[in-house]
């Protein structure tokens, strides 16, 4: 009886091998497939951007698709206009709707289309293609080619940072995040602030302000 038990156990504890085995070899194909789309997906919706050498950029993604994007285009005049969003969620779902966003913000920049145009045209697709429960915060800000202003749009995102020589200006979120609802409010157009040789400027998602370390 106990060599029949003990053959019993063995042949068990093959099965479970064999069974966590083909568990993992289904996690490791899974997880190649998720990175292949992944590099294809950022290419896609990064590869249009520019001067982003001189820009200090810093993403930490908590899955391998990551629902933040920054996306950067040149005006005609030779400014330039910068959006970084943060999508509801995490992992492909939340990356998926980067590609309608990236195509709208680098088409209409490039024509020299207004800030409140773009975000309407935003607003109206992320709000067509997407759940009710999912949406995209973002800050907008775009400079012309004088440097002399800055115009800046903050729907839902963490406060943004303008340091100055006259001291730090917040850019506190003023308006609903894109996607929400199917028109924005007048009251949230975008907002204006002078610029001086100099200025610096601090954009976050809500990553960094819910770090623990």
């Amino acid at each position: 009886v106990r060599i029949l038990v003990m053959e019993r156990v063995c042949a068990l504890q093959s099965q479970v091998s064999e069974r966590k085995q083909i568990l993992s070899d289904r996690l490791e194909r899974e997880r190649r497939e998720q990175e292949l789309a992944e590099r294809v997906l950022s290419r896609a919706v990064e590869e249009r951007n520019v001067v982003i050498d001189r820009l200090g950029l810093l993403q930490r993604s908590a899955a391998i698709f990551s629902g933040d994007i920054v996306l950067t285009q040149h005006l005609p005049d030779g400014g330039l206009r910068v959006l970084l969003g943060d999508f509801t969620g995490h992992g492909l779902a939340a990356a998926v709707a980067a590609l309608p966003v990236a195509d709208t913000f680098h088409t209409m920049t490039l024509k020299g289309v207004s800030d409140a145009l773009v975000l309407a045209e935003l607003n109206r697709k992320l709000y067509q293609l997407l759940p009710a429960d999912r949406f995209m915060a973002a800050v907008l800000v775009t400079i012309p080619a004088n440097g002399e202003e800055m115009r800046w749009w903050n729907g839902g995102m963490p406060s943004g940072w303008l340091y100055s020589a006259a001291g730090p200006l917040e850019l506190r979120a003023h308006a609903l995040p894109l996607g929400i609802v199917p028109d924005l409010s007048v009251d949230e157009s975008p907002r204006r602030v002078r610029l001086t040789h100099g200025d610096r400027l601090l954009l976050t998602t809500d990553g960094l302000p819910e770090a623990r370390d």
